[in-house]
């Protein structure tokens, strides 16, 4: 993806160098949406409602991954289709080591 901001293409050099300085930290924390020196965020409108969210919490990726698909189905007047996968052979459920395999033989196959 092109980066034309020339604030983010330093910050993305720096990342990349792990050369990062107090000034890209800063730029970084002026987008946490809890912190008071951010804009005030509208989730319903541009850029926010097609916003990719960072987030080192497996329950705020699930939940927010939730109500965008919610709201991508309203907007579009489409209906939402939720499908559960359990994974079975011979109709039983795999064991945790089974099922560790599986993904193992995905992840080698793809390399």
């Amino acid at each position: 993806m092109k980066v034309t901001d020339p604030d983010w293409l330093d910050l993305l050099q720096h990342v990349r160098h792990g050369s990062c300085r107090a000034h890209h930290i800063k730029l970084l924390q002026s987008l946490i949406i809890t912190e008071p020196s951010c804009p005030p965020t509208d989730f319903t409108t541009p850029p926010w409602n097609e916003a990719v969210l960072v987030t080192p919490r497996h329950t705020v990726r699930k939940h927010w991954n939730a109500i965008m698909s919610q709201a991508m189905c309203r907007r579009n007047g489409m209906q939402l289709f939720i499908f559960t996968a359990y994974d079975t052979f011979q109709g039983h459920p795999l064991m945790l080591s089974e099922r560790f395999a599986v993904v193992t033989k995905k992840t080698e196959e793809a390399s």
